[in-house]
């Protein structure tokens, strides 16, 4: 299971609409940027840079990371076709 740390902002819908499309199951937990959770010591642990989105796997250990298979069509899912931009 994936654990999405992220805020209602341009950056954090992109992870989420990728999470979607690859049809990755994930939690969401929102981020308050506004009172500067990305700058607590709890969220540091988990990405130092203090930014959303963070992805953490928790099936590799709970690492902070991302994998992307280069072989995924995004184009063919579910049966479904989508138009190529």
């Amino acid at each position: 299971m994936i654990d999405l740390y992220t805020a209602p902002t341009p950056n954090g819908w992109k992870a989420s609409i990728a999470l979607e499309e690859l049809a990755i199951p994930y939690e969401v937990h929102v981020v308050n940027l506004m009172a500067g959770e990305q700058k607590t010591p709890e969220y540091l642990k988990l990405n130092p840079n203090g930014r959303i989105p963070t992805i953490v796997d928790r099936e590799e250990g709970g690492l902070p990371r991302l994998r992307v298979r280069r072989d995924h069509d995004l184009s063919r899912r579910e049966g479904r076709e989508v138009a190529p931009r």
